[in-house]
């Protein structure tokens, strides 16, 4: 076997990314991927002496993926590495605002034509935070139907959420002896067994 410094193909453990950006073998980095990891972030890491965390990203400020140059690097979160690369218009700001506790984030993402990613990082950088199991009338609304003998995918379908989820919210809400008592009643049991 030929050593790589010996190997035509060797060029000293730099390889460039599908999408432009270089790669450098470093098998030991924690954060290596198949013994590689980006330059940018190496040099980084270097820069500020120590690795950098999940949530940090490194931005290159002239957009050439492969100029890591430390004057052309800058080191920012996800929300404002997304905002920096999607200009956002204000009138979709304020659609999210107004409609990020009412409707899902992908019917807001399809209404805005933004991503769900783009969408939740504008939540994100005005301080919105979603109900994770939505409003209490939200939740009696799931129970009525549930009730009123629409199956959970039916439920589904009019509130834009998997029928697990559904599922969930009536458990977390009557309790699981309720939930089967209710499904045997209407004789629908295999559907909604846990």
């Amino acid at each position: 076997m030929q050593h790589k410094h010996f190997n035509n193909n060797w060029k000293g453990g730099k390889t460039k990314h599908q999408k432009g950006y270089v790669y450098i073998r470093n098998a030991d980095h924690p954060r290596a991927s198949n013994g590689y990891v980006f330059e940018h972030r190496l040099i980084m890491e270097q820069h500020i002496g120590r690795y950098l965390t999940e949530n940090e990203v490194v931005h290159h400020k002239n957009g050439v993926r492969d100029d890591n140059r430390i004057q052309n690097l800058e080191l920012c979160s996800h929300v404002e590495h997304i905002s920096m690369h999607h200009k956002m218009d204000e009138d979709a700001i304020q659609k999210v605002i107004e409609l990020y506790n009412t409707m899902s984030i992908t019917k807001i993402s399809q209404l805005i034509q933004y991503t769900t990613k783009q969408v939740n990082a504008i939540a994100l950088a005005h301080g919105l935070k979603r109900d994770r199991y939505d409003k209490p009338t939200d939740t009696e609304e799931i129970l009525q139907l549930f009730k009123s003998g629409l199956s959970l995918r039916k439920i589904a379908a009019i509130k834009s959420l998997s029928h697990i989820a559904i599922r969930n919210r009536i458990i977390r809400k009557i309790g699981m002896d309720a939930y089967i008592s209710i499904a045997i009643g209407q004789g629908k049991h295999r559907e909604y067994t846990v």
